[in-house]
């Protein structure tokens, strides 16, 4: 089994970009706290958080204001909108009563997941910090959050790649050159997506440096309750954690399990399987989301509704967007609206905001 050596020092040039480098938080879960849930919604061209009765909690003052993860919110005071983008102005962290615990000032800051958070110190000076504020470590290019107590990172001079700890030292390193591979993804479930120059063929890497799983895929992601999505021929199929192919490379699109059914596409349309291959919703949505909460949402002639895990429609198409369930409630849009729904499909909240994201 290869093995990647220690603080090996690098040659050549970085060939691959790492687009994945910042995939914050995409599955991950937040406080599960009943009483404490809050939302972050958009009103009047501010942002603030509602609790589950649609009242203001913390009130609509900021530029920019994201999901709670860990106790805390990333928000930026001061800056201007225009779109997606947010012009000037600091982020900085809240706590759920509202109160300003890592004071705006960085340029750049990422929710907090395993108790740090990446932010930017400098002009391309990338550092983590741990929920007091304090800096742990800084230096690098580039910089993800943390999974399983590692993060992708790049250094200043752009010649070190690999993860690193906690405590910001290097535990992976890569060499560069045709021969050698570099990561793509973070560790879950104890192995990392990485792809080797040259062939940029995909495998598996676990936290020691072996590659436990072979360079053989043409693309491959992350492993959910068990299973990876990978692609060969360009379809997709998926393995398990011994690299067993289990369902054959046939789908056009691949999504993760949740809740032990996996979305996937075949000739335009979207249905959904279960663990063993078997397609248990048929292909007939143009679009939909993974399960959660028991639910899908799914789009029919235009519109979005929720499907159970029978394909049975519980809450009719009537939404322009629809967010997936999160503890019981989901927000959707309605005549330029955002609101949340029950799982019966009735309004807990109506629709006011401009924007609404999940309860956290």
């Amino acid at each position: 089994m290869k093995s990647y050596t220690f603080l090996k020092k690098p040659t050549g040039q970085l060939l691959i970009l790492l687009t994945l480098l910042f995939s914050m938080c995409l599955g991950a879960r937040s406080d599960n706290r009943k009483n404490d849930l809050l939302a972050a919604v958009s009103l009047n061209g501010k942002m603030g958080f509602i609790n589950t009765a649609g009242k203001f909690v913390i009130p609509s003052q900021y530029t920019r204001a994201f999901p709670f993860f860990n106790g805390l919110a990333t928000v930026n005071s001061g800056g201007q909108a225009h779109g997606g983008l947010v012009v000037n102005g600091k982020y900085g962290y809240i706590d759920r009563l509202g109160e300003m615990v890592v004071k705006s000032q960085y340029s750049m800051a990422l929710a907090f997941k395993e108790g740090f958070a990446v932010v930017e110190l400098g002009n391309l000076n990338m550092g983590f910090i741990d929920k007091t504020g304090k800096v742990i470590a800084r230096g690098f290019k580039m910089l993800g959050s943390f999974h399983e107590g590692l993060a992708v990172a790049m250094d200043q001079t752009g010649k070190k790649i690999g993860f690193v700890d906690t405590g910001g030292q290097w535990v992976l390193q890569f060499p560069f050159g045709r021969k050698y591979s570099h990561p793509l993804g973070n560790f879950s479930q104890g192995l990392a997506h990485v792809m080797r120059i040259g062939d940029y063929q995909s495998g598996y890497m676990n936290n020691k440096g072996d590659i436990a799983i072979p360079f053989q895929f043409d693309a491959a992601s992350a492993f959910s309750e068990g299973f990876a999505a990978v692609m060969k021929q360009r379809k997709w199929g998926y393995i398990d954690l011994d690299g067993k192919m289990v369902i054959p490379c046939q789908y056009d699109e691949a999504g993760p399990f949740t809740e032990e059914l996996a979305y996937v596409r075949h000739n335009g349309q979207y249905g959904f399987i279960d663990t063993s291959g078997k397609l248990v919703v048929e292909h007939r949505f143009k679009k939909v989301t993974s399960f959660s909460d028991g639910l899908a949402a799914v789009k029919i002639n235009q519109k979005m509704g929720y499907i159970d895990k029978t394909g049975s429609i519980v809450v009719e198409p009537t939404f322009k967007k629809a967010l997936p369930f999160q503890f019981g409630l989901a927000a959707v849009y309605f005549d330029g609206k955002a609101g949340f729904i029950g799982k019966n499909g009735e309004w807990i909240i109506k629709p006011q905001f401009d924007a609404a994201g999940s309860f956290h």
